[in-house]
């Protein structure tokens, strides 16, 4: 549900089917860099892990396992997340 930005009111919101124009596209934009953010938060993250070594402590081989076993993903999605943080 999408209204005048994250406070709106629950009641007031209205799906993004019926938006329209300018406030279709806000709503797309607020959802994309959102989208991003998190993207980023996650590279920061396995960044963080990844050069503490912190993912030993739970067992893990190498920080591919670790995000597999924490994420629930591929081997091959886990990778691109190692491949692609900023460490």
């Amino acid at each position: 549900m999408f209204g005048a930005g994250f406070g709106a009111e629950f009641g007031k919101a209205r799906a993004f089917s019926e938006l329209r124009g300018a406030e279709r596209d806000e709503a797309l934009m607020v959802v994309a860099r959102t989208a991003r953010w998190c993207l980023a938060e996650i590279g920061r993250m396995v960044g963080d892990v990844i050069e503490n070594g912190s993912f030993e402590e739970d067992g893990h081989a190498n920080p591919r396992a670790w995000l597999q076993a924490v994420m629930n993903c591929s081997r091959k999605d886990a990778g691109a997340m190692v491949r692609t943080s900023p460490n």
